[in-house]
């Protein structure tokens, strides 16, 4: 693995639970997340997957805007880290729950990401 990759991953593990500290913190219903990136050498994009609890919890966190926080203070934790910004550009998300992921996937995230 080159080590511009092993940056990236280092920085994505300091920072992953950091954020779920401060979910804590606010109490936000943030279960876990998944992150992939692709592993092709000059390709640093970055899927982060964010799991609430419920689907409940999912919906009332889209609703009062509770997802667009999370979104913020995630690129936010990055870009302290000395996250690049062209690959700050790369980021996406999405939310689920883990109420789905035991409901639909055996309650794998595994089976749920691939």
């Amino acid at each position: 693995m080159n080590k511009t990759r092993e940056q990236q991953l280092e920085t994505i593990s300091e920072v992953k639970p950091l954020l779920m500290q401060w979910a804590i913190d606010q109490s936000i219903p943030l279960e876990h997340i998944e992150v992939v990136v692709p592993f092709v050498d000059d390709d640093f994009d970055l899927h982060a997957v964010m799991f609430m609890s419920t689907n409940a919890d999912l919906e009332a966190c889209r609703k009062d805007g509770m997802t667009t926080r999370i979104q913020e203070k995630y690129i936010a934790s990055l870009k302290q880290h000395e996250y690049p910004d062209t690959w700050l550009e790369q980021v996406s998300f999405e939310f689920d729950s883990k109420e789905n992921v035991d409901l639909n996937y055996e309650g794998s995230y595994f089976y749920r990401m691939r």
